[in-house]
């Protein structure tokens, strides 16, 4: 079902079972161009219904998996969507081999969509390639697994797991974005052009959506990749 964030943009709540029996709870993120296209960030599992509530939208256009491990559904997506151009990151095509994909995303956006939304690769942790999203007309950053806002996990294996990655209940990075990273420079210079953005609310892929302040929240989160004292370096790219 979807679910209003705001003109132009939706959510589409559901959960993912992991192997080791942990639930998490996901969301797919709609974008509607000026022009009706839409732009699917994360695909869900999309029945009839939901097919039919996004076709009432607007045409689905793009079909987008932000990072290597947000694709499970794309697929199926699009061979729902079969006229839709597919958007992966690096490392997608190794996943899906049968799956065909349009453009590789990078650190600009492209012509489709770059007129309304902003993008940013965060380099330096290969084994993610995730890409970050901000559509400026609502001001709206979006994320997949940059950061967690899980206040309430599912069930204990999820509690338990996000408890030893010190993302449970709260707005927070995952530990184990510290393995991730390769070139650690790298990867802060991506999150300064992230904070750099204008964005008053964050929709995250797992947890709730930040509605007001979420440029603050998220450079509290990633404080810790910056030297010195995490509040005051947040405090200082946010004030640039």
């Amino acid at each position: 079902m979807l679910i209003p964030v705001a003109e132009d943009l939706w959510h589409v709540p559901f959960d993912v079972k992991l192997p080791i029996g942990m639930e998490m709870p996901a969301k797919m993120t709609v974008v509607r161009l000026r022009d009706r296209r839409l732009l699917l960030h994360s695909p869900a599992p999309i029945d009839a219904d939901l097919a039919g509530e996004l076709k009432g939208l607007g045409d689905v256009a793009y079909l987008v998996a932000p990072n290597t491990q947000h694709q499970l559904f794309l697929s199926a997506a699009a061979d729902t969507f079969p006229d839709a151009r597919v958007f992966a990151a690096e490392g997608v095509s190794t996943k899906q081999p049968s799956l065909r994909i349009d453009d590789v995303l990078g650190n600009d956006a492209p012509p489709d969509y770059r007129e309304e939304i902003d993008q940013v690769l965060i380099e330096g942790a290969p084994a993610l390639n995730e890409v970050a999203f901000f559509h400026r007309a609502s001001r709206t950053l979006i994320t997949c697994d940059l950061v967690f806002n899980i206040v309430e996990p599912p069930n204990l294996m999820a509690a338990v797991v996000l408890t030893l990655a010190g993302a449970r209940g709260r707005l927070a990075q995952s530990r184990a974005w510290r393995f991730m990273a390769r070139d650690r420079a790298a990867v802060t210079a991506s999150f300064e052009r992230i904070l750099r953005w204008d964005f008053t609310r964050l929709v995250p892929a797992h947890g709730e959506i930040v509605e007001a302040n979420a440029r603050a929240a998220l450079g509290i989160a990633l404080g810790h990749w910056f030297p010195g004292e995490a509040g005051t370096n947040a405090a200082r790219l946010l004030a640039r």
